[in-house]
């Protein structure tokens, strides 16, 4: 069963349809939508950004990669497979192929989400 963000999902007929959240934290996202964060939300952020351990990748820089390495060799980087970065992005494998062969067609939405996929936190 493959994983998202550390959660089980489901998959139908190949792709990801449902990503399997505790409770608590279904209730917690629920309840923030659309509100402002909370004075510990912020705090909890804060100590992250200064957590000196904590690695991390500019998203201007990701996505200058991407245009330039091309997807394949950033995907690699990464140390995913072609079946993993579809099911992250909820596309099929041979979706993410064509995007490998040529961003030419991509719209910009998809180089978003192709950017925001590599952008983050980095270590093991």
């Amino acid at each position: 069963m493959p994983l998202i963000c550390g959660y089980p999902t489901v998959t139908t007929n190949g792709q990801v349809t449902h990503v399997m959240v505790p409770i608590a934290e279904f209730e917690k996202m629920k309840g923030s939508a659309g509100a402002a964060p909370s004075a510990s939300d912020i705090d909890d952020a804060v100590r992250t950004l200064n957590d000196p351990t904590e690695s991390w990748q500019d998203a201007d820089a990701v996505l200058a990669n991407l245009l330039r390495d091309g997807l394949a060799s950033v995907r690699k980087a990464h140390g995913l497979t072609q079946q993993e970065l579809a099911q992250a992005l909820d596309l099929s494998q041979p979706q993410v192929s064509r995007l490998e062969k040529s961003l030419d067609g991509a719209t910009v939405r998809m180089l978003r989400r192709l950017a925001t996929m590599f952008v983050g936190k980095t270590g093991p």
